[in-house]
């Protein structure tokens, strides 16, 4: 658009001699260039396989690569947390809206949702903070078949930086997925810091005779000093700092970084950390002196506020490391919520504590345990623990199709076991606890019949069960550790006859000395045709009396001598088949002339410790290390245990598990002398005795691992591994120097793993792979 304009001009404002100037102004609006989309990430279609990503070290050697895409079911039967990530070097993205796109198929899951895929940004205040993008529920992904997801989110005024993309597990269930996109328009991306070099690859801890020091080499490490990361990796501890993982930096420079190992610092992967960005690069580090490592055994804990859970952590002794004192530990975070009865360590074992939610408000806590050992620095143990509330709980029944059908109240028309199915609805829309067909349950719900007469709960070793005794309307209530509360409706209308109308026994409480003639008695509509018991009572019924219509009916038995304490379901029924069943509760206590032991089995090296079956022969040794005295145990789903009708008395313990575990002496002893005598008391139970088990070790005959890979700098060989076992890879320059150095150690979990020197730069270097029992 043009517009002309004229102005008149004179030297003293008088128009007498004016001069006319005309000038021609060019109007045209200003339009900026289009604003195009950057894509923030590399090889998000892993056309490159996993170049540019990384994997959780939680996951062992697993390869989440599968058919092109990546799987986000790492094996191991329940296992929640990271499982990939992405380092980003993005600024200027304070209040940008970002766009994530992703291909996600479901294999298999339950209700609820399992695929999280978050950011971390760093914040203003320097601290890196989390933001979930993409978290949708199981039932809207399509299963066998990719679809396209997208999300758009704005990253909130305090946001200096964007520092990764995290994709994490939160639930039950087996997706696959492929082509991440995060595109953003208006910010600047930059290099991440990339090592690619690092030597020495061993040493013991710097101390006032020895300085070990070691140099990073690569590119993109800038010029502001940043920290160096040892073992604990800076994805892991989002919002906080993780002591005792940082090495003293000696020089920083753009492609060269040198650290001093101090004490605690652990083997392991070495991460810079630079203004909030992780460094990529895979090179380990391996501390070669005595020292001791302290593991979260489960790295992320969920529970209903009001539970109570278990905090595991696991010691490793390495290198001859010994402690006359033992070492022992402090929960620090979430402060003054767990307690612990378990003895300090003297060799390598477990500790644990009860973890009491109560006092905690819904959110997810950064959990930290401290070691206390006189002569050493500090170790920490860090765990994710996830508080939620219960929002509902949902009723329901299975249709011939084995699909589920809600219900909202429950008719009973047959004496006997009615089966109700229930689960439990958490603040995040997951179900956290059920009961029904699968495994054992989990839920913590405590369920009331507010007419035990005519409807009752028995809760067995796998979940609760229900049992109609008389008609009339009941209302089952289902409580959760943080008050909500539910009750079923329930009516139970059977015809009268067949009904078995009575069960009596002449005590219904008994102990397990042996030595007491029970009787019980049933009364029916019809002939009392069958009677029997459920679970370990190992009792025979002796006839007494029947009337002259059969519809009467006594029977004496007596409790086997160290029968286990606990109820038992009794039953009388009546019909061929049975077409009524009165089912009735004996309880049986253990003897007053003797006691009871009781703790919890604590498995350290397994993925999944809170399911976990022991069964076993717990041993009880005298003085002169004569055994005394057994008990068989059994758990099913569940971590605490009961040995009973033990005789009184100081006794050194043994629990000889049946499976592939190691026997182990209390507490986390491997023989008799270092064992602690506990004792035994009449009428009384023995708590804490905890047992803190690992596979048993073997040592490989053989070890054949495959032909070595070397490429680019690289060397790889895979190795079949053996739990209880730990494999070093180890070299050296020169072939007559005298000693090895380590380029990478690892523990056996009976799988193919890969050790790898990712250093093999020097032009000839010499391998050697060495196995020792743990």
């Amino acid at each position: 658009m043009k517009s002309s304009n004229c102005v008149v001009l004179n030297r003293h404002g008088s128009p007498a001699w004016a001069v006319a100037v005309c000038f021609t102004i060019l109007l045209q609006a200003v339009v900026a260039p289009p604003a195009f989309a950057v894509e923030l990430l590399r090889n998000g279609s892993f056309s490159n396989n996993l170049a540019g990503w990384k994997v959780s070290e939680k996951v062992g050697d697993w390869s989440p690569l599968e058919s092109g895409a990546v799987s986000l079911h790492p094996s191991g039967f329940g296992y929640t947390g990271l499982v990939l990530y992405q380092n980003l070097n993005v600024s200027g993205v304070a209040g940008q809206t970002l766009s994530l796109s992703l291909q996600l198929q479901k294999q298999s899951a339950p209700a609820g949702k399992t695929v999280n895929v978050s950011v971390d940004y760093l914040a203003t205040n320097a601290v890196v903070k989390r933001v979930k993008v993409f978290n949708p529920t199981n039932d809207d992904v399509p299963a066998f078949s990719y679809t396209n997801f997208t999300a758009n989110f704005t990253l909130p005024a305090d946001a200096a930086k964007l520092v990764r993309l995290v994709v994490l597990k939160d639930g039950s269930g087996d997706f696959l997925a492929d082509d991440f996109s995060l595109t953003a328009t208006g910010v600047t991306t930059n290099a991440v810091p990339q090592i690619a070099a690092l030597a020495p690859a061993s040493g013991p801890f710097s101390s006032g005779t020895n300085t070990t020091l070691v140099t990073l080499r690569g590119q993109n490490f800038g010029s502001v000093t940043g920290q160096v990361w040892l073992s604990a990796v800076p994805v892991e501890g989002v919002g906080t700092d993780i002591p005792g993982g940082l090495a003293e930096v000696v020089s920083w420079g753009n492609t060269q970084v040198v650290a001093r190992i101090v004490e605690p610092l652990r083997s392991g992967k070495v991460n810079l950390f630079v203004d909030g960005v992780e460094s990529d690069g895979d090179f380990i580090f391996t501390v070669s002196g005595p020292t001791f490592t302290v593991d979260a055994v489960t790295s992320d804990i969920t529970a209903v506020r009001g539970q109570t859970v278990d905090v595991i952590v696991r010691v490793d002794f390495l290198n001859g490391f010994q402690s006359t004192n033992g070492v022992s530990f402090l929960l620090v975070n979430p402060n003054g919520t767990g307690t612990s009865g378990d003895q300090p360590l003297k060799s390598s074992g477990g500790y644990s504590f009860r973890l009491d939610t109560s006092s905690l408000t819904n959110g997810t806590y950064q959990g930290m345990v401290q070691s206390i050992e006189e002569h050493s620095y500090a170790r920490f143990a860090t765990f994710n623990l996830k508080v939620v509330g219960i929002t509902n709980i949902n009723f329901f029944v299975y249709d011939t199709n084995f699909q589920k059908v809600s219900i909202s109240s429950k008719t009973v028309t047959k004496q006997g076991e009615a089966p109700t199915s229930f689960e439990l609805i958490d603040s995040d829309g997951n179900i956290f606890g059920s009961s029904g067909f699968g495994p054992p349950s989990t839920s913590p719900a405590t369920i009331v019949s507010d007419d035990p007469a005519r409807l009752f709960v028995y809760q067995d070793k796998f979940f609760p069960r229900f049992f109609a005794v008389a008609n009339g309307a009941v209302n089952l209530t289902f409580t959760t550790p943080d008050g909500f509360s539910r009750a079923l409706p329930v009516t139970v209308n059977f015809p009268s006859p067949p009904q078995v109308t009575a069960a009596n026994y002449l005590q219904s409480t008994v102990d397990n000395s042996g030595t007491f003639t029970n009787t019980l008695f049933f009364q029916a509509t019809g002939p009392v045709t069958w009677i029997g018991y459920e679970g370990f009572l190992g009792i025979n019924f002796d006839y007494l009396t029947r009337d002259n219509f059969n519809n009467t009916a006594t029977w004496a038995f007596n409790v086997p001598a160290g029968t286990q304490p606990g109820q038992y379901l009794l039953y009388g029924s009546t019909g061929d088949p049975a077409t009524a069943t009165l089912y009735s509760v004996l309880t049986v206590v253990n003897a007053a002339t003797r006691g009871q032991v009781a703790g919890r089995f604590q498995v350290v090296d397994n993925p999944n410790p809170f399911l976990q079956d022991i069964f076993g022969t717990l041993e009880l040794y005298d003085a002169g290390q004569n055994l005394v005295a057994t008990n068989h145990l059994e758990n099913y789903g569940t971590t605490a245990y009961s040995a009973w009708y033990l005789p009184p008395g100081s006794f050194r313990l043994r629990f000889v598990p049946d499976a592939t575990f190691a026997p182990l002496w209390y507490p986390n002893a491997t023989n008799f002398a270092d064992a602690t005598p506990v004792q035994v008391q009449a009428g009384q139970i023995t708590s804490n005795i905890n047992f803190f088990l690992a596979p048993a070790a073997t040592t490989p005959t053989n070890v054949t691992p495959s032909f070595p890979v070397f490429s680019a700098g690289r060397f790889d060989v895979k190795v079949p591994t053996v739990r209880g076992v730990e494999y070093f890879l180890e070299y050296k320059n020169v072939l007559t120097d005298a000693n090895w150095s380590v380029a990478q150690f690892l523990s056996g979990d009976a799988g193919t793993r890969t050790l790898a020197d990712p250093a093999a730069t020097n032009s000839v270097r010499f391998y050697r792979l060495r196995a020792q029992a743990r």
